[in-house]
């Protein structure tokens, strides 16, 4: 947090000269440009107090502070992501007047100071999608960039690099040395790449990091993180395992294609965390007519989970890249909110866990044809 104070001016000054969203956002690339060609002397901060909860266009919950003493994945599973639902049914200006600070275009929860939840808000677009951010000694990787923003509030790439920027400048400081930065996806579908433009130029941060932005080709995804015997209309096998080191801390990237030709999960070796994207979250996980492929991937996945290398944690939490279940109750699980939502007051939590893969896992092993089944915490969607 020192890094912060000692640049605040240089960012904006405090909350009071961010009060117009657009000619902030409209401002930010040209900042991060002149950050970097050294204009800007040797400040690492170039947002305005995003992880500090002063824009108005990034809420951010740090577990640390709302949830001392719980484990992490309980405070996220216990998590309410408030100003994500939209306005109730009924108003006139449902999802309309993205200013309204009540409304940010992102929800952040800090697990801890290096890694981070964070959600894009149902107004800016229905999908809103789930990013996580994790960051080692010497690298970051940020799981997704989000969908396009619909609210006109600000530009939803720019400030998602905003947030990244600031995140890494606190890392730097702490290490002395520069982070690079990783931009990888789930999958390839456009509402987990509508921010890459922002992350592409520059393609250096503001504290003297690369960006490296990950292609959408199955056979780009295998080059990024060396996976072996994919990428080239080849099926992966249990052996098509890749990796990616971000410095004390390192992530398997197992090819999980089905929902979409690039798709990958990722296992973090430091929480025992896996990133599953669409192939598997509380809602409808759909096939797309690769439903062989999906079981094949999903048992794939199961395989490499069952197998882990000595010293690594088991699985902790799934956790996907949207929310369409609502929670379950003492009257019974949860039910299918059904895609494009916008008001999801009694929405599942993004936490799922082993027990939901492998119940995903059994279901298609045993199918022997397509067929939708809605379950407690998500649902199959040939």
């Amino acid at each position: 947090m020192a890094m912060l104070a000692s640049t605040q001016a240089l960012a904006c000054g405090g909350s009071g000269s961010c009060d117009v969203n657009a000619r902030r956002t409209q401002r930010a690339v040209a900042t991060l440009t002149r950050a970097n060609a050294g204009q800007l002397g040797s400040t690492a901060a170039v947002s305005c107090g995003l992880i500090s909860g002063t824009s108005p266009l990034v809420k951010v919950t740090r577990c640390a502070e709302v949830a001392a003493g719980k484990p992490e994945d309980q405070c996220l599973s216990e998590h309410v992501f408030s100003a994500t639902y939209g306005k109730p049914r009924g108003e006139d200006d449902q999802c309309v007047g993205g200013a309204d600070a009540r409304l940010p275009l992102f929800e952040v929860v800090e697990l801890n100071p290096g890694y981070f939840v964070i959600r894009q808000n149902k107004c800016s677009n229905l999908e809103a999608p789930f990013m996580y951010l994790m960051v080692g000694e010497t690298g970051a990787f940020l799981h997704d960039t989000g969908a396009g923003d619909d609210s006109g509030v600000g530009d939803m790439g720019v400030e998602l690099r905003r947030l990244v920027e600031e995140v890494l400048a606190r890392k730097s400081a702490q290490v002395g040395r520069p982070i690079n930065l990783t931009v990888g996806h789930g999958h390839s579908h456009g509402d987990h790449m509508g921010g890459d433009g922002a992350f592409e130029s520059p393609a250096t941060t503001s504290s003297g990091g690369s960006i490296t932005v990950v292609g959408s080709s199955p056979a780009e995804v295998a080059k990024a993180f060396n996976i072996p015997g994919w990428g080239n209309g080849a099926a992966p096998t249990a052996a098509s395992v890749g990796s990616l080191d971000l410095g004390g801390r390192r992530l398997s990237v197992i090819p999980i294609p089905g929902h979409e030709s690039a798709s990958v999960a990722f296992y973090d070796h430091a929480t025992g965390d896996v990133l599953t994207g669409d192939s598997l979250y509380p809602g409808n996980v759909f096939t797309n007519g690769s439903w062989n492929q999906h079981k094949a991937s999903t048992a794939c996945l199961t395989n490499f989970l069952d197998n882990l290398p000595p010293g690594s944690p088991p699985v902790r939490m799934v956790l996907g890249s949207h929310v369409e279940h609502s929670h379950a109750t003492a009257a019974g699980p949860g039910q299918d909110l059904g895609w494009g939502n916008p008001n999801q007051p009694n929405e599942h939590n993004i936490v799922l866990r082993r027990s939901h893969l492998d119940e995903m896992h059994n279901f298609l092993q045993t199918g022997t044809a397509p067929q939708s089944r809605t379950f407690g915490s998500f649902s199959i969607r040939p």
